[in-house]
């Protein structure tokens, strides 16, 4: 199918015309730091509201580069959208590199737990996870149905409470 379509869209090197196509949309001159953070999702942890975002590009450096004015725009936006944490990866296409900025608490200690990686100073390398989708939320969804303080233990302890009040109160129904 691409070998038919190739010629009737001009393109001779695929590979190249690729990397075109990512290099025009790394370019992100002329963006302000809350355009580029619009991209995150929320997911809910144990009744807790997550944000995640992703920046996919071929230039990495030029999103560090504003990494303070970043990281207050995330912090405004967690208060702004009562998120209990952001996070917000920066993924090198190129290197196929999962460069994710961590505000601070509770975010430091949940990626370090989640994806058994270090953080140094409010960055934390996470290697080739590079799927939101795929990588960083199957991860953070085991990490707070097991590990989580108050997690599925409280969860699991809630569940044999409500059973059991309602076999009491059935048993009661029919003394």
């Amino acid at each position: 199918m691409v070998d038919y379509l190739l010629p009737i869209a001009k393109i001779d090197d695929v590979k190249s015309y690729a990397n075109q196509m990512f290099s025009a949309k790394s370019n992100l001159t002329g963006y302000s730091m809350e355009q580029i953070l619009l991209d995150y999702k929320t997911y809910v942890f144990n009744d807790q509201l997550w944000g995640i975002g992703v920046a996919e590009t071929f230039y990495p450096n030029n999103i560090f580069q504003r990494k303070d004015e970043l990281i207050i725009v995330m912090n405004n936006e967690k208060e702004k959208s009562h998120l209990t944490g952001l996070l917000f990866s920066v993924i090198d296409i190129e290197k196929e590199q999962n460069i994710m900025i961590i505000l601070g608490e509770p975010e430091n200690t949940v990626v370090q737990k989640t994806f058994n990686v270090s953080v140094q100073n409010g960055i934390a390398d996470l290697g080739a996870r590079i799927s939101r989708k795929k990588d960083i939320v199957p991860l953070l969804e085991r990490y707070f149905a097991t590990d989580y303080p108050n997690g599925s233990q409280l969860d699991s302890s809630l569940c044999v409470v409500s059973f059991l009040l309602s076999f009491f109160f059935l048993l009661t129904q029919y003394m």
